[in-house]
């Protein structure tokens, strides 16, 4: 974060500048009323671009002919940020908290299995620092999200009306998006869900490559997946235990081509790509989707898999052991 105001200003991939605001000092100013008060040189084509649904995210885009290094906004000069990184074909972003213990196992899945060599992760306020095998990790970004996940509201927004929202998770998509365009896709997920394949050989790499230009979006089904008894901190080290899973969809997750997207609807579904590009949802019955581990959530700590996860489902079990997927 630049200051309790902006989370952070950057050059996108079409050399729009664009400046990230942090949501709980701006979600109940109108557009106007913002570009007003950011006060930027009228010689600039400006725009207010923010989401229209419940999780929010708000930003600024500049467009600037004259390579700028630095803008006054507010009466002040800031840097201007570029990111360079080499193109890879997918990169994964997840917002998490607290939750270091489960990186590892996570990392190795997603490298062994998709082969995936780019994390974007934001820490949203941590009680610890990551530690010094992921700080070192040159496939890891790691940023500091450091504002509420949940804002109260003092005027109810969305429909039906809301006197909350969500302040950090789309607003860290949307600056991955935006920032970290250096990937042809990138996958939005926690780090207890696991996307699986009922081909245990594919992985994601399979299906971008055989999609046409023109999707810009793929929608993966969700269940939860049962923990066998394991507690918490074990259950991500023995994924090939995992192998009962609800019948009934828990969620959605996304991926999306990088630069045809600003942020999500919701989280769980997409606004239309920039272009108007295509939407797929891959079929669970005999392609892809995703596994939610029922014990890893921060949200349900009490085990109820006996309730919910009364399918067999092997696939996970199956991919860490087709890909060789180190347990420790």
């Amino acid at each position: 974060m630049i200051n309790n105001k902006f989370l952070d200003i950057y050059y996108g991939h079409d050399d729009s500048i664009f400046l990230d605001l942090n949501p709980c000092e701006y979600i109940e100013k109108t557009d106007n009323e913002i570009l007003a008060a950011l006060n930027i040189d009228a010689a600039y084509q400006v725009e207010v671009i923010r989401t229209c649904d419940f999780n929010v995210a708000i930003f600024v885009r500049i467009i600037a002919k004259d390579g700028l290094d630095e803008i006054k906004i507010e009466g002040e000069f800031y840097k201007i940020n570029r990111v360079s990184q080499e193109l890879v074909d997918i990169q994964i972003c997840v917002v998490m908290k607290n939750e270091w213990h489960r990186l590892n196992s996570f990392l190795r899945f997603y490298r062994k299995v998709h082969n995936i060599s780019r994390f974007i992760i934001y820490d949203n306020q941590s009680d610890e620092p990551a530690p010094m095998e992921f700080q070192s990790d040159p496939e890891l970004v790691i940023i500091k999200w450091d504002i509420p996940y949940n804002l109260a509201l003092s005027s109810p927004i969305a429909s039906p009306p809301l006197d909350w929202t969500i302040a950090a998770q789309n607003s860290a998509y949307s600056n991955c998006l935006k920032k970290y365009h250096h990937s042809q896709w990138t996958l939005l997920v926690d780090l207890d869900e696991f996307i699986v394949c009922k081909e245990s050989k594919n992985n994601l790499l399979d299906l971008t490559r055989l999609l046409p230009n023109l999707v810009d979006t793929i929608i993966f089904t969700g269940f939860w997946a049962g923990c066998n008894g394991m507690q918490d901190e074990a259950i991500t080290n023995e994924l090939d235990k995992i192998i009962l899973r609800s019948s009934e969809n828990c969620a959605n997750k996304l991926m999306l081509r990088t630069r045809q997207h600003y942020f999500t609807r919701s989280i769980h579904w997409p606004y239309p790509s920039l272009r108007g590009g295509n939407q797929i949802l891959p079929d669970p019955s005999n392609s892809f989707y995703f596994l939610h581990l029922w014990t890893a959530s921060t949200k349900r700590r009490t085990c109820e898999c006996w309730k919910y996860c009364s399918m067999l489902d092997m696939t996970l079990s199956n991919s860490v052991k087709a890909f060789n997927v180190p347990c420790t």
